[in-house]
């Protein structure tokens, strides 16, 4: 049988066994690398803005909503909410007073951001003093 060119310049290139590849991969037959499972429109979704930055401003304004009904408005205007990492939620606080207060109440907070924000696994509050001007 005599080779067409085409079929010569696939096999050269090496796109012939790329080809191959593909092909068994849709069919779901073993290949060089195993076949990756299907992902839901919304996984992937939630995974570019995550990536993008987006998530964070959102998730950053819930923790903050759910601070306000946790603390009260007026304790909360004294207050400024940093990020969660490994489950410890980062307050600036105004003064030596707001930290003791909210110190005291540290238990029942804990427990009342758990329900309102169950996605970030809140275990423990850390208190700072700094600056929370607006």
């Amino acid at each position: 049988m005599a080779k067409s060119k085409a079929s010569e310049s696939i096999h050269a290139s090496g796109e012939f066994s790329r080809l191959v590849g593909d092909i068994n991969r849709r069919r779901g037959e073993p290949g060089n690398f195993s076949r990756g499972k299907t992902k839901r429109m919304g996984d992937v979704v939630s995974q570019l803005l995550a990536r993008r930055g987006y998530a964070q401003e959102t998730t950053s304004a819930d923790i903050a909503a759910a601070w306000r009904e946790a603390v009260g408005e007026a304790t909360a205007t004294y207050t400024r909410i940093g990020a969660v990492r490994r489950g410890v939620l980062d307050v600036v606080v105004a003064n030596s007073a707001v930290s003791q207060e909210l110190t005291f109440r540290k238990a029942q907070l804990i427990v009342q951001l758990a329900k309102r924000l169950p996605e970030h696994k809140i275990k423990n509050i850390r208190f700072r003093t700094g600056s929370v001007g607006e």
